[in-house]
């Protein structure tokens, strides 16, 4: 499986600890279960932006992937153009 992972992905996971990296090809391999391979790495890709080099868990990988999986846009934070009309203010 590593020969098929995206270099920055193979990166990540070579920079953890033992116990870490055991957390982390747990999560992928539920994510991968889950969601697919693919899904699943382009979301360990997402998530090492926000996460740095903390491990992956599945329960915030999975949702991630599933999404990816699914079409949908990983959410990049809440929507606030509510408040925008609420202001005045157009979108």
């Amino acid at each position: 499986m590593r020969g098929q992972m995206p270099a920055d992905v193979i990166e990540w996971l070579d920079a953890m600890d033992e116990t870490d990296l055991k957390t982390s090809l747990g999560a992928i391999a539920e994510s991968c279960r889950t969601a697919g391979f693919a899904p699943a790495m382009d979301a360990c890709r997402r998530l090492r932006q926000t996460a740095g080099t903390r491990p992956p868990r599945a329960d915030e990988l999975t949702p991630v992937a599933m999404r990816i999986r699914d079409g949908e846009a990983a959410p990049s934070g809440p929507d606030l153009s509510a408040y925008d009309l609420f202001l005045g203010k157009e979108a």
